[in-house]
C-alpha cells in the first residue's frame, strides 16, 4: 500500500523524483493538499488519458525542477513497483 510520508522521505533523503503508483481521484487530491503545506518538497499530478479518473504523482524536492523531468509515460511488464 502506498504512503505519502514515506514517498516524501525518500524524496528528500535520496534528493530525486519519487513516482507513485496511479492513485484514486480523492487520494491524489489529498496527496497534493498536504504538498502544498510543505516547504522542503513539490509534486506534479500526471499520467494516465487526459479523461482519466485516476493519475500518479511525481514528488521531489522544491529544488529539482520537475517540469524539466517529465516522468516515463509508460513502464513496461518488467517494471517492479516500488512499495512504500
Amino acid at each position: 500500500m502506498f504512503d505519502l510520508g514515506t514517498a516524501l522521505d525518500r524524496a528528500v533523503k535520496t534528493w530525486s523524483v519519487v513516482h507513485t503508483p496511479f492513485l484514486s481521484p480523492d487520494r491524489l487530491v489529498q496527496a497534493l493538499s498536504t504538498l502544498e503545506q510543505r516547504v522542503d518538497v513539490q509534486g506534479l499530478a500526471w499520467g494516465g488519458y487526459p479523461q482519466a479518473e485516476r493519475g500518479r504523482l511525481a514528488i521531489a524536492p522544491r529544488e529539482l525542477n520537475l517540469e524539466e523531468q517529465r516522468p516515463p509515460p509508460c513502464l513496461g511488464a518488467n517494471h517492479r513497483q516500488l512499495s512504500f
